[in-house]
């Protein structure tokens, strides 16, 4: 029975974080990270400035390095997942993030549809 649990957890689970640890340097801000997140469900990352937010949504896009631990997403190890495949399943959008160039509201949300499009 336990395996059968097993193979619906996978099923459903759309991200899955296993003793992640990541850092500045040599100094460990996140360190023993363990979640699930199950497709549908709605979660908020709270806690005081300097905490590590951003830094666990920046490994979880895999913008930021791991030191060890392990993400998946809808099953698959982030580490192992190509750029373009990445794209495919998740999407990251800064808070801060300036467009230095001219493109107009609609051609900057049709960059988020690149990793969608095949090859030529």
């Amino acid at each position: 029975m336990k395996g059968l649990e097993r193979a619906r957890e996978r099923r459903f689970t759309a991200i899955r974080v296993k003793g992640l640890c990541c850092g500045y340097g040599r100094m460990p801000v996140l360190d023993g990270i363990t979640f699930s997140i199950q497709r549908g469900e709605f979660v908020g990352v709270l806690g005081p400035n300097g905490a590590g937010k951003s830094m666990l949504l920046m490994a979880l896009g895999g913008i930021l390095p791991i030191r060890y631990g392990r993400i998946e997403i809808e099953g698959n190890d982030l580490e192992r997942l190509r750029i373009k495949e990445r794209g495919r399943l998740m999407a990251v959008v800064i808070q801060d993030a300036e467009v230095r160039l001219r493109f107009l509201c609609g051609e900057v949300v049709r960059l988020g549809r690149y990793a969608h499009q095949k090859r030529w």
